[in-house]
């Protein structure tokens, strides 16, 4: 799905954006985000796939924003033994070592979550931030998606993409709700 495509579903932006300095955020993380990240969240506030899984924009504040990834991240580094058991698309694990956490070289990287505490990550394991996969965590079990959110998300939508962490009937519907975060 391209990014013109995604926007036909949301439709047009229910709240302004936040207003994110991407160079001073990119700077403190030491890293260049995906570029469908940037686009989404210059167009849209937080969104909500199906009132399951959400896809936050980035704080204005960056060290709210770096302190929120730390925030999120903390569960899963102490769940984290020196295996992880990552599942395929029919839900087989293999045990394989645990991902490292960012801010770790090539760490899991916080850009969204379920109602249910699933975590959805990016592994930042190349420095094209284009061609980094998604991890989806419930925290004992991952599963990687080589692709980027907006492919994901309409993947998802379309059913083409069935990831076996989140519940068997999502998504129900295509609904995309928009919300924004008081300050």
């Amino acid at each position: 799905m391209e990014f013109v495509e995604f926007e036909q579903l949301v439709g047009p932006a229910e709240y302004a954006p936040s207003p994110v300095d991407w160079n001073l955020l990119e700077s403190r993380l030491g890293l260049r985000l995906p570029r469908d990240y940037r686009q989404l969240f210059q167009r849209y506030p937080n969104l909500q796939i199906d009132k399951f899984l959400g896809i936050f924009a980035p704080n204005s504040d960056v060290d709210e924003q770096l302190r929120l990834i730390d925030d999120a991240m903390e569960p899963l580094r102490e769940l984290a033994g020196v295996q992880v058991a990552l599942i395929d698309d029919n839900g087989e694990e293999a045990m394989v070592p645990r991902f490292p956490f960012y801010p770790e070289p090539g760490g899991l990287l916080d850009w969204g979550a379920t109602e249910n505490g699933d975590r959805c990550l990016w592994l930042t394991e190349n420095e094209d931030s284009e061609k980094w996969p998604i991890i989806i965590t419930d925290g004992i079990q991952y599963w990687r998606y080589d692709g980027n959110i907006i492919s994901f998300v309409g993947g998802l939508l379309d059913r083409a993409i069935i990831c076996p962490i989140f519940p068997r009937r999502f998504p129900s519907s295509s609904r995309i709700d928009q919300f924004a975060v008081e300050a």
